[in-house]
């Protein structure tokens, strides 16, 4: 409803293009029995020519435990406008633990019910569910320093001399290695990998207990990125509006394939790599490769533009879209549609653990239960850096500094639980 006081949960709008003869009184927008820590959309009708402008409100957290900041996207009504039905969707909402500001950190880390941060500074593991500080250990690094990786009960940290690895409970220094240069660390299985940018650029492939080193994989020229598959190394350069793939073993380091992408055929983004695929998006359209040989596995056609793909482990994907409505699509492994959810925003990047996801857009977060089906929103911050889920089912975001303030990154720890 638009009326002159609200009733629940009001937000107050000044008209900015009022009708004739308003008098520039100040109107609200009420939702009734919003749920704290919701987000809610809504579509204000009566424009000329029978147009309808959206809107979103963000309700407020729960004040106890503190409430982190909310970002409400408010609209200016002209007078005599009526505000139609708004999507009651969410059912449950994420309850604010803790939030922690720091200064320039990497990508967080997530390893059972901890959360593994890196400054440049000092290396700490926190707990996800109070945010005690477990330990901490001085690790240095110039500037923003890549993502720790967890693996065999240690957690491998950049440092300007090399990887060291730390014991994942006691914060102990395991082992560490001599590697200038290292750009990115990688794990899959009980193995840790680093790349180095050389020269020559390099993959050195280590155990993740011991550190004991297993096999270098020679990388062609530096590479714009590299993911792991469960037998597969996926390397990407691009170079001028081409983008080149080469595929090798990652047990032996012998090249599968090399394929050039450009024009028509040159991906939107890089390849989201699940198991023994990768996932490719093109304006039209999505498909899966074989990494074992670039063979084509599944290909679905866009209902609008994508904005982002998410691997799953079963092979299939999470393939969000924009347009004038902002959808998340389940997608089987062999490419048929499974469900689709309507999203406040369109999908940027996102994670899934077992049957939730957690997705990223420019109005936060928002929980789908790939199961059960509900979507549910997560108010009280920005477009996430990057989005974790703990074993408990906490969400671990790291926030963008909120806008006209210095530089501080924010990391958001959340419990996931019906309130």
């Amino acid at each position: 409803m638009v009326g002159r006081e609200g009733l629940h949960a009001v937000v107050p709008l000044r008209p900015r293009r009022p009708r004739a003869g308003a008098d520039g009184t100040r109107f609200t927008v009420a939702l009734p029995a919003l749920e704290p820590g919701a987000a809610y959309a809504y579509r204000i009708g009566g424009l000329p020519g029978g147009a309808a402008v959206a809107g979103r409100i963000a309700a407020p957290p729960p004040s106890d435990p503190p409430a982190t900041r909310t970002r409400t996207q408010l609209l200016d009504l002209p007078d005599g406008l009526t505000l139609e039905a708004p999507s009651f969707g969410p059912q449950r909402f994420a309850r604010p633990l803790w939030v922690r500001e720091s200064g320039l950190a990497g990508e967080v880390a997530v390893a059972g019910s901890r959360v593994v941060l890196h400054d440049g500074r000092h290396a700490t593991v926190l707990d996800a569910t109070d945010s005690t500080v477990l330990w901490t250990h001085p690790v240095k690094w110039a500037g923003v320093p890549p993502k720790p990786v967890v693996s065999s009960g240690v957690v491998v940290f950049a440092s300007v001399e090399g990887p060291v690895a730390l014991d994942l409970e006691t914060g102990k220094p395991r082992w560490k290695l001599p590697l200038e240069g290292m750009r990115a660390l990688y794990a899959c299985g009980d193995e840790v990998y680093a790349l180095v940018w050389g020269p020559p650029p390099r993959l050195f492939r280590m155990e993740a207990a011991s550190g004991r080193m297993i096999s270098i994989l020679p990388m062609p020229e530096v590479p714009h990125e590299v993911a792991l598959g469960d037998e597969h190394v996926v390397v990407r350069m691009e170079e001028r509006g081409q983008m080149t793939l080469q595929v090798l073993d990652r047990l032996r380091g012998e090249r599968r394939w090399e394929r050039l992408y450009w024009g028509a055929d040159l991906p939107l983004r890089a390849p989201a790599i699940a198991r023994d695929r990768m996932w490719l998006m093109y304006a039209d359209r999505v498909e899966a490769r074989a990494l074992a040989n670039a063979s084509t596995l599944a290909r679905w056609p866009l209902p609008a533009a994508a904005t982002c793909v998410i691997p799953l482990d079963d092979g299939g994907a999470l393939v969000g879209t924009g347009g004038d409505q902002a959808r998340l699509h389940r997608l089987a492994a062999d490419g048929t549609l499974k469900r689709s959810w309507n999203m406040l925003a369109a999908p940027r990047a996102g994670v899934v653990a077992g049957e939730r996801a957690a997705i990223a857009g420019a109005e936060g977060v928002e929980i789908v239960e790939l199961s059960a089906g509900p979507r549910w929103g997560v108010s009280g911050m920005g477009l996430p850096r990057d989005v974790a889920l703990t074993a408990e089912g906490h969400l671990v975001a790291h926030a963008e500094p909120v806008a006209g303030t210095t530089w501080r990154d924010r990391v958001v720890v959340m419990g996931l639980s019906r309130q």
